[in-house]
C-alpha cells in the first residue's frame, strides 16, 4: 500500500519502491517461516489487557469488594462472658469466693442486634463499593487499551517515516551519482558536496526515525513483553471513526471519565441512608448462668438493652446533614463531569476530522506536488541550471514527509482515543 501510494501519487522511483517493499515485508516472509503473525492494533490491545499488572491489581480489589459484600449486613459475632458476681472485696473474707452466699461464678453470652436500617445501609455501601471496583476495572481496561494502542501507533508511524525517508534517500543517492558524473564531464565540483550534504541530512533524519522505532518498541514491550518485537500488520482505516459522534454522545455515561460516578452516587446515597439509620436504636440481649457454693442454688440471668439516641440534634442530625451535603456535592461534580465529557467528545471528534482532512490533503496533493517540484528542479539541473533549486525542493520534500508521518501518528492516536473512550467498545481488526 505504501509503495503504491508513493509510486502513483508522489512519483517515487521504482528502485525506491523496491526498497520500501524490502522494508515493509513482514519478518515472517524474510525468515524461515517461523516468525509470529503480524501484530494488529486490536491484537496489541487484547494482549495488553490480558496481561497488564495494573489490571491484575484492580481485579484483586474487585474480588476483595465482592467478598466484603457477602458479609455486609451480617449480625455481629456473639460475645462470651466469663466472670464472678458479688465477690466480697473487704473484711476478713475479702476475695474468698465461697464466703458469701451471693458470690457466684458466671458464664453467659451477649448478642448485639443492630437496627435493620443500619444493616441494610451497610449492605448498600458494600454493593456500591463492589460496583465502584468494577467500574475502576473497566476504566483500567480502557486506560491500558488506549496506552497500548498509542504505543502501536507510535511504532507504526515511526516505521512509516523510516520508509519514506529511505525512499527519498535512495533518490538522493541517484542524484549524487548524477552530480559526480557531471563533474567528470567538467561540471561544478561544489554540486557533489551540496548533494552529499543533503544526503547526510536525510541520513540523520533516518537515524532519528530508527531511534523512534526503538523507543516505540520499548513502549510496546512495557505492555506486551517480547511479543512487541513482532512485525506490525496494516493499520485500520483511521479515516473511519470507531463509532459516529452521535452514538458516542448517547454512550456518554460509559466513557472512562464517567464510569465511576454511578458507583460514587450510589455510595453517597447509601451513606445518607446509613447516617439516617443512626437515629434508630440498636438492641442487645444477654443470658448468663451463675454457679454458687454447693449449698446454694445456681442462678440464671437475662438482660435486654436498647440504645437511647436522645440528643440527635447535635449528633445524628449533624451526620445526616453532612452526608446529604457530600451527596449533593458529588451530584454537582457528576453533572459538571458530564458536561466536560460532552465538550471533550465534540472537541476530539473535531480534532480527528481535521487530522483526517490534513493527512488526506498531504497524501493526495502536498507530497505529490513537492515531489513534482523536486523532479522539475532536477530536470532543470540536468539542462544546465543551478542545483540549488533541487536541493531546496528536496529539503522541503523531506520535511513534508516527516510532518506527514507525525500527522498520521496524531491521527492514529486520535482514533485510538475515540475507540477506547467507551466501555466494551471493540476496535476494527
Amino acid at each position: 500500500m505504501i509503495c503504491r501510494f508513493l509510486n502513483h501519487r508522489a512519483g517515487v522511483s521504482v528502485a525506491a519502491c523496491v526498497l520500501l517493499l524490502t522494508v515493509w515485508t513482514p519478518v515472517s516472509a524474510q525468515s524461515d517461516g517461523a516468525a509470529a503473525a503480524p501484530l494488529t492494533l486490536a491484537g496489541t490491545v487484547e494482549l495488553a489487557t490480558r496481561s497488564a499488572p495494573l489490571l491484575g491489581a484492580l481485579d484483586a480489589r474487585q474480588q476483595a469488594a465482592s467478598e466484603e459484600l457477602l458479609r455486609a449486613g451480617a449480625l455481629p459475632d456473639p460475645e462470651l462472658m466469663l466472670g464472678i458476681d458479688n465477690l466480697t472485696a473487704t473484711g476478713n473474707d475479702a476475695f474468698a469466693i465461697g464466703a458469701d452466699p451471693m458470690t457466684m461464678r458466671k458464664i453467659g453470652f451477649r448478642q448485639r442486634l443492630p437496627a435493620p436500617a443500619k444493616r441494610e445501609a451497610e449492605r448498600r455501601m458494600a454493593l456500591a463499593e463492589r460496583d465502584l471496583r468494577t467500574a475502576q476495572m473497566q476504566v483500567g481496561t480502557l486506560t491500558v487499551g488506549r496506552a497500548s494502542g498509542e504505543a502501536w501507533v507510535l511504532r507504526w508511524a515511526a516505521e512509516h517515516e523510516r520508509a519514506l525517508l529511505q525512499a527519498l534517500l535512495a533518490d538522493t543517492r541517484l542524484a549524487t551519482r548524477a552530480a559526480r558524473a557531471r563533474v567528470s564531464a567538467g561540471g561544478n565540483p561544489g554540486d557533489v558536496l551540496a548533494v552529499r550534504a543533503l544526503e547526510l541530512e536525510i541520513e540523520n533524519q533516518l537515524s532519528s526515525s530508527e531511534a523512534g522505532i526503538a523507543s516505540a518498541n520499548a513502549s510496546l514491550q512495557r505492555w506486551l513483553g517480547e511479543q512487541a518485537l513482532r512485525p506490525l500488520a496494516m493499520a485500520p482505516d483511521f479515516a473511519d471513526p470507531p463509532l459516529p459522534e452521535a452514538r458516542a454522545l448517547v454512550l456518554l455515561d460509559r466513557t472512562a471519565d464517567l464510569l465511576e460516578f454511578a458507583a460514587h452516587d450510589a455510595r453517597a446515597d447509601a451513606a445518607v441512608s446509613a447516617a439516617r439509620a443512626q437515629r434508630r436504636p440498636d438492641f442487645s440481649i444477654a443470658a448468663g448462668y451463675g454457679q454458687r457454693a454447693a449449698s446454694r442454688a445456681d442462678m440464671i440471668s437475662l438482660e435486654f438493652a436498647i440504645d437511647l439516641p436522645l440528643f440527635t440534634a447535635n449528633r445524628q442530625d449533624r451526620g445526616i446533614a453532612a452526608s446529604i451535603a457530600t451527596r449533593d456535592a458529588l451530584h454537582a461534580e457528576h453533572e459538571d463531569a458530564r458536561r466536560a465529557a460532552v465538550a471533550a467528545i465534540r472537541a476530539d471528534y473535531a480534532q480527528w476530522a481535521a487530522l483526517v482532512a490534513q493527512t488526506q490533503r498531504d497524501q493526495r496533493e502536498r507530497l505529490p506536488l513537492l515531489h513534482d517540484r523536486s523532479a522539475l528542479a532536477l530536470a532543470s539541473y540536468r539542462s544546465g541550471q543551478s542545483l540549488d533549486g533541487w536541493i531546496d525542493a528536496r529539503r522541503d520534500e523531506v520535511q513534508a514527509s516527516i510532518e506527514t508521518t507525525r500527522r498520521l501518528q496524531a491521527l492514529g492516536n486520535a482514533w485510538v482515543g475515540l475507540a477506547y473512550r467507551f466501555q466494551a467498545q471493540e476496535l476494527q481488526p
